[in-house]
This record gives C-alpha cells, sequence and structure tokens, in this order.
C-alpha cells in the first residue's frame, strides 16, 4: 500500500509544480518553451512601480478584509457565547447559509445590489437624490466588504469554541481586584482567545490574499489588479497566453502564501503558553446585558440580513423579464420565465452534471488516498513515511488559480488525453485539496485503538478484509467529513474551472461566470437561485444525516 499511496501523491502533487517552476524560468517564443531564463523574473521586477502596485493591492485588500472579518467574527461569536442576547440562532443560520453558498453568486449578489448604475440600492439612493450613489462596489473598498463578508461566518466558528469553553475564574478574578468589564474583556478575554484569533488570522490572510471571485467580478472592472487576477489576466486575456510571466507570478504567490503559513507555524509552536482549560470543572459565565439586549438583538439579525441580501436580490433579479429596481411596474411583471429558460440550457444542464461528477470523484480520491497515507504513517514503521504527510501537504502553499496554472502547464501536452475535459478538473481538485483530506483521515486512523485491526488479523482476516470490515467502519465519521468539506469546495470553486475548462467540461460557477460575462442576469439568477436552494438542501440533508448516524 506504502509503494502505491506513495506513487498517487507524487504523480498528483510533484509535476504540477516542477512545471510552474519550470515555465516560470524558460524564455516563451508563442506557446513554445525557449531555453532557461530568469526574464520573466526580471520583466516582473523591471516594471517596479506595476510590481509594487500589484502586491500594494494584494495586501490591502488581504489585510482590510481580514481586519474585518477578524473584528466582526470574533465580536460575534463573544455576544452568542458570552451574553444573554436575543436571537443567537439568527448568526448561526447566517453562518450556514453564508458557508453553503458558492463565492461567486454572493459576489454577484452585492454587485446587483451595489453596482453604480443599476445595483438596486444604488438606484433608490439616485431617487432620493444623492447623485454619486450609496456606494460604489467596483473598487477596493467594494472588494474588502464583500470578502470580509465572506470569511466573517468562518471566523465566528473557529472564535465559537474558544469563548464557550474558557474558564470564567480568570475573568471574575479581574471584576473582583476592581477591574471594568471593558479592561477585563481587553486584558483577559482577549488574550484567552489569542490562540483561536491568531489561527482565524492566518486562514483567513492566506485564503483572502489567494481568493479570486471578487477581485475578478469586481477588482476587474473597477481596474483594482491583484496578483491572482493578474495571472488569470496573463493566461486568458491575450491572443496567445502568457504562460512564462503568469507562472512567474504564480510562484511569487506561493513564496507569500508559504511565509505566511511559516510564521503561523512559528507563533503557535508553544500551544501551552495559551492553555486556559484545566481539568477542573466550570461554567461558562454569561454577561447579562441589561438594556444593551435589544442591541443585541438587532446585531444578531441585521447579521442574517446581511447573509441573505445578495441572495433575496438574486431571488428579485430571477423574476423580471430584465433587471430593474423595486416599483409597481415590476411587481406587476415578475414572471417564472427565467427559470424555465436558464434549466433549459443544455449547456448549463450539462454543467450540473459535470459538477457532480468532478465533486464526487475529487472527493472519493482525496479521501480514499488520504486514507492509504494516514494508514501507513500510523500503522507502519516503514522508512520516510512521514514523507506522505509532506507530500499530501505541499499543495497548501498552491493558491487555487497556481493550482489551476500548475495543472494547464501539466497536463496541455501530456499523452495523458484529459485536457479540456472533466478529468483534468477532477485531477485538480484532488491534488488542491489532499491537505485537508489528509487532516481528516489521519485523526480517523489515530483515534483507532491499533488492537482491533491486530484483533482481526488474529482471526485469520486478510489485509484487505481488515481495512473493509474494520478500518472503513470506524473511520467513517472523518473519511465523511473530509468527502462533505471536498465534495462542496469542488462544487463552488472558479478559479481553477475558469482556467482548465472546456466547452463540454463547465461546471456550475463557470456557467454563472459565463452567464453575468453575457449580461443574461434574470437567466444567471434563475439558475443561481436553483443551485443555491440544491447545495443548501444537501448540506442540510448531509448534516442531518450525519448526526443522527452518530458522525
Amino acid at each position: 500500500m506504502a509503494t502505491v499511496v506513495g506513487s498517487l501523491l507524487v504523480i498528483l502533487v510533484v509535476p504540477p509544480l516542477v512545471f510552474l517552476v519550470s515555465t516560470s524560468m524558460h524564455s516563451w517564443d508563442g506557446l513554445r518553451p525557449g531555453p532557461v531564463s530568469l526574464e520573466n523574473f526580471q520583466g516582473i521586477l523591471s516594471d517596479g512601480v506595476a510590481s509594487l502596485e500589484l502586491l500594494k493591492n494584494s495586501l490591502i485588500y488581504a489585510g482590510g478584509s481580514t481586519a474585518i472579518a477578524i473584528v466582526a467574527g470574533s465580536g460575534l461569536a463573544w455576544l452568542v457565547e458570552r451574553t444573554n442576547t436575543p436571537g443567537k440562532g439568527a448568526i448561526y443560520v447566517a453562518a450556514f447559509v453564508s458557508l453553503a453558498v458558492p463565492g461567486v453568486i454572493s459576489v454577484i449578489g452585492w454587485i446587483l445590489l451595489f453596482g453604480p448604475d443599476a445595483g438596486l440600492i444604488n438606484t433608490l439612493a439616485h431617487r432620493i437624490g444623492l447623485e454619486g450613489g450609496f456606494f460604489d462596489i467596483f473598487s477596493m473598498g467594494g472588494m474588502v466588504l464583500v470578502e470580509s463578508l465572506s470569511w466573517t461566518p468562518v471566523v465566528f466558528l473557529l472564535m465559537v469554541t474558544p469563548f464557550k469553553f474558557m474558564d470564567p475564574s480568570l475573568e471574575e478574578a479581574g471584576l473582583v481586584s476592581g477591574a471594568s468589564r471593558w479592561t477585563v474583556f481587553r486584558r483577559i478575554t482577549i488574550r484567552m482567545a489569542l490562540p483561536s484569533a491568531l489561527a482565524a488570522l492566518m486562514l483567513s490572510l492566506i485564503r483572502t490574499l489567494e481568493s479570486f471571485e471578487a477581485p475578478a467580478l469586481i477588482g476587474i472592472p473597477g481596474g483594482v489588479k491583484v496578483l491572482t487576477t493578474e495571472i488569470y489576466l496573463q493566461i486568458k486575456s491575450g491572443l496567445v497566453p502568457e504562460y512564462g510571466s503568469a507562472s512567474a507570478y504564480a510562484v511569487i504567490l506561493i513564496v507569500l502564501v508559504a511565509v505566511l503559513l511559516w510564521g503561523y507555524s512559528r507563533q503557535t509552536a508553544s500551544g501551552e503558553r495559551f492553555a486556559t482549560v484545566t481539568g477542573k470543572g466550570f461554567r461558562p459565565a454569561v454577561v447579562d446585558l441589561g438594556r444593551l439586549r435589544i442591541v443585541g438583538g438587532i446585531i444578531s439579525w441585521a447579521t442574517l440580513l446581511l447573509v441573505l441580501a445578495p441572495l433575496l436580490v438574486l431571488v428579485w433579479a430571477s423574476l423580471l423579464p430584465y433587471y430593474r429596481t423595486v416599483s409597481w411596474e415590476a411587481l406587476q411583471s415578475l414572471t417564472l420565465d427565467n427559470y424555465a429558460s436558464a434549466l433549459g440550457r443544455s449547456g448549463i444542464v450539462r454543467s450540473v452534471g459535470n459538477t457532480l461528477v468532478v465533486s464526487v470523484v475529487s472527493g472519493v480520491a482525496v479521501m480514499a488516498i488520504s486514507l492509504g497515507a494516514a494508514w501507513v504513517m500510523a500503522r507502519t514503521s516503514i522508512r520516510g513515511r512521514r514523507g506522505l504527510d509532506l507530500l499530501a501537504s505541499l499543495p497548501l502553499v498552491v493558491p487555487g488559480v497556481v493550482a489551476g496554472i500548475a495543472v494547464l502547464r501539466t497536463y496541455i501536452a501530456s499523452p495523458i488525453p484529459v485536457y479540456g475535459t472533466i478529468w483534468i478538473l477532477a485531477i485538480a481538485f484532488t491534488m488542491r485539496y489532499l491537505p485537508y483530506g489528509m487532516r481528516y483521515a489521519h485523526a480517523g486512523i489515530v483515534q483507532m485503538h491499533p488492537d482491533l485491526e491486530d484483533s482481526a488479523r488474529t482471526s485469520g482476516a486478510a489485509f484487505w478484509a481488515r481495512i473493509r470490515r474494520v478500518v472503513l467502519p470506524l473511520t467513517l465519521p472523518a473519511m465523511a467529513g473530509g468527502f462533505i468539506f471536498t465534495f462542496l469546495n469542488s462544487s463552488s470553486q472558479l478559479a481553477i474551472p475558469l482556467l482548465l475548462s472546456g466547452p463540454d467540461s463547465q461546471v456550475i460557477s463557470v456557467a454563472i461566470f459565463d452567464l453575468y460575462q453575457n449580461g443574461a442576469v434574470t437567466e444567471l439568477a434563475a439558475f443561481s437561485v436553483v443551485v443555491t436552494a440544491a447545495i443548501v438542501a444537501l448540506s442540510s440533508a448531509a448534516y442531518r444525516i450525519t448526526r443522527s448516524q452518530g458522525l
């Protein structure tokens, strides 16, 4: 098994990274690589102003989005777990719905709300005399706002646990010593939540730095470029793809992400410094907000409204012959024709089937390979087995758009006929989500005592019988979690399919992107509503099934 798993990991992970670096270090004559050269990096450095602008925009975008998400998400977590605010359930519902909605759909919803000319809210602002509109989303501020709102639910879920299980005796000691509640919150509560806050900070910063949907749909029309969109434009904007320059930018982005991951590992190396939960029992303290409870309730329901706002405007647009603001005339023209038109398109129907196939295949492949690698690491003494985890973890430093470039360069001239098919998407997603599958699978293996397998072996069970009858059933909770994670992320990813999809291999996210580019707003809205409802329903069903089965 070790040989098979190791070979699969090498084939999946190593060639794309090697081809990416190799492409960045060759000169290019159109589509043909030339001799080894550093001219791609020299070209980036020689155009210092443009390169610095790209780097500055990327850091402002990532830093601003992360700062807002950390403050908002942590504040909501504290409000839910440490206060008696009403409407706590609304925040949990908002977090769930936000995570289930594909990013491209959410971004388009915000554009329909705050577009400078036809945005629903800006149109209403013009009616009441605000000539400049309420807010122009096609700007750096728009990118930061949309991305921060998408990451706030993630930060909220990461911060709920530390606030929930925080020992209140330390805070009570501060209050008894005469400190105000604000001082206790600032000097004790926040510091006890620091490890989780740091994890949320680094995760948000890294994933925002490599995000693509908001920069592509908002930044490019607004003239605000970041590294991810520059990589995409180098491939897609000209007659001849600039593979060399795109790969060089991709390598730079990988280095930035790797540095951030290294910094995070350094900061969390001594976890015992932050330990606050001990063997002593305690009950988390709840702060009575008093008259401020009404404010907490408003915040709770406003959070849900913020999450639902882009979805509601998509519902509105899906019912109109053409997109326009709310009016009596518009209400009289409501129709369901857009749903029939969108779902009647052969390309859209095909994209749904492609998405299901790619997501299921990716999920199964990721968890099968991860389970094999985790078993070899935990159950054998083979020399170099730790290298499997290193191989599987390498894609952590590869952003989605970079993974697309790397896989593109690997298979575009490969004798394996997968380029332009759905199978190249499955390969790319499998590589992309291997690190996450490994975390799930390894956790499932290490919590299973080796004596269970030894007992099966003693009873005469062959190797594959032990895997099938003992290992798989007992690791099913972890495997199910990893599969659902991979399935949902693969079905909503935009950057990789946008670079790798062919005419017959489009997935849902690319179909929505193309509808938006072609100006088919109402059909796009109808299709997005159906997709969102389906994903939320699938997520809810998966959650209930796994909970009922103890998974």
